[in-house]
């Protein structure tokens, strides 16, 4: 995929609008030597540390940083604040790191690190990938002051896509980066259903704070990011097999598996569910794959409605993916009703029909 690096000063854009160059005034001068900042030890952090996690991979060097930096700046050094340096730890946190893959899937991503400031916290935009109908980003959350992040604090993010907004599911998972919980890495893909991800599209993240233990949008802030990502290369090495194959559920509803798609960065089963009008309860599925030597896969409901949805591998991040070289899969169903009082999973699933086999040779 032909990368496209914006230019260093546009990617430090507070309003992700172009910098044309005009004066500004102090406040955002002030943050863009944060940003310059961050950028340039980011950079020398990748240079220092990144090798072995993008063997092969691209990154550019601090010259190009304090270059940028000068001619934002006009040559000023008070970009390098001593408490700036000793406040914040920058962190990368790529895709493969956020999945947990054990294949690097560098070459896929659009390496984005831009990072906003509102309320005290910096919220960096790491990378992201364009998919079958889906986007997956991981970015970072600090406090300006370096201090721990409260348990309380979370985030909400809008998705928009050539400026229309997106209303698919959402799934995701985080965890702090370091001892200190100085540092939140987080990974969210969006289901971007209807939308050709196949070029290049222009995508808009605004997201908001809200407090965890409230749910409300008490805390304010504005955290905004616009960017540009190409999911040619992905799905042109993504591999399709048609399915087909049905399961009769006792109230009647016949669950259609349709086609069963692999590359680096996901294997995904998608399915659809006839007969909708008997009023049965909703479904929570689970899939296993076994191929011909024993190596077993486990899929599992990512996106669903009454009509269609997804399963996708959990296990990817444990090398239990189906392998390439398998032949032949045998596919076992599993379905349990949503418990509507509880909410909760009693992972009490019952078996649907008889294991169909898959022929991956096709």
């Amino acid at each position: 995929m032909k990368k496209e690096w914006y230019s260093f000063a546009n990617r430090l854009s507070l309003s992700g609008e172009d910098v044309k160059g005009e004066e500004l005034d102090e406040m955002t001068k002030k943050h863009y030597e944060n940003f310059v900042l961050a950028a340039i030890q980011n950079e020398q952090q990748n240079i220092n540390s990144t090798k072995q996690q993008f063997a092969g991979g691209k990154h550019y060097g601090t010259a190009v940083a304090a270059a940028v930096c000068l001619v934002l700046l006009g040559g000023t050094t008070a970009v390098f604040h001593e408490e700036v340096h000793a406040a914040i730890s920058h962190f990368s946190y790529s895709l493969s790191t956020a999945l947990g893959l054990e294949n690097d899937i560098a070459q896929y991503a659009e390496v984005i690190r831009t990072s906003r400031i509102d309320k005290g916290y910096v919220v960096t935009l790491q990378e992201a990938a364009a998919s079958q109908e889906a986007l997956v980003i991981s970015y970072t959350i600090q406090r300006e002051d370096g201090q721990p992040i409260p348990d309380s604090f979370g985030l909400d993010g809008a998705l928009y896509v050539n400026g229309k907004p997106i209303y698919g599911g959402v799934s995701g998972s985080s965890g702090f980066l370091d001892a200190e919980n100085k540092c939140l890495g987080v990974e969210i893909s969006y289901d971007v259903p209807g939308t050709d991800l196949s070029a290049e599209n222009t995508y808009e993240l605004k997201f908001t704070a809200y407090n965890s233990y409230t749910a409300k949008d008490d805390i304010g802030g504005h955290w905004n990011f616009k960017f540009k990502a190409d999911g040619s290369e992905l799905l042109a090495d993504t591999k399709f097999v048609t399915l087909k194959d049905e399961f009769v559920l006792s109230d009647g509803r016949i669950i259609t598996l349709d086609t069963f798609s692999d590359n680096p960065l996901e294997q995904r089963i998608t399915y659809h569910i006839s007969n909708t009008d008997t009023k049965g309860s909703c479904l929570l599925l689970k899939l296993t794959a076994t191929d011909e030597e024993g190596r077993t896969a486990v899929f599992t409901v990512s996106q669903s409605s009454s009509e269609r949805g997804y399963l996708l591998n959990e296990k990817m991040s444990e090398n239990g993916r189906i392998p390439a070289d398998a032949k032949a899969v045998t596919a076992t169903l599993y379905v349990q009703e949503f418990p509507e009082e509880s909410g909760k999973e009693s992972n009490d699933y019952t078996q649907i029909g008889e294991p169909v086999i898959w022929d991956m040779t096709n």
